[in-house]
């Protein structure tokens, strides 16, 4: 019984984990000043919400292009997800230029 309960808690957890991320899809969360504000930020933790969110907008289909410059002054970030995005997001303009 005690198995169960703890595959419970841990299958709620992931599930909690999995929601969390979809915010960046919702039309309402994005303002392109606060995008900016977060990749300006001295934060890990606010860079990778930034580009989190501008990965959910380009996965959108709108363009992200005008945030480039915010972008490419965090390719020397320390974090290694916020490099992966920044990756993501040079390589998504890349090929369409």
């Amino acid at each position: 019984m005690k198995e169960a309960t703890q595959f419970a808690n841990a299958a709620v957890a992931q599930l909690g984990a999995a929601l969390s991320d979809a915010q960046y899809f919702e039309s309402g969360m994005v303002r392109p000043d606060d995008i900016r504000r977060q990749l300006d930020s001295r934060s890990t933790k606010d860079k990778l919400e930034g580009m989190k969110r501008l990965i959910a907008l380009i996965s959108l289909g709108k363009d992200a292009s005008s945030f480039f410059p915010d972008v490419v002054k965090n390719v020397a970030a320390a974090s290694l997800d916020v490099k992966k995005l920044v990756y993501l997001y040079l390589v998504h303009y890349a090929e369409k230029e």
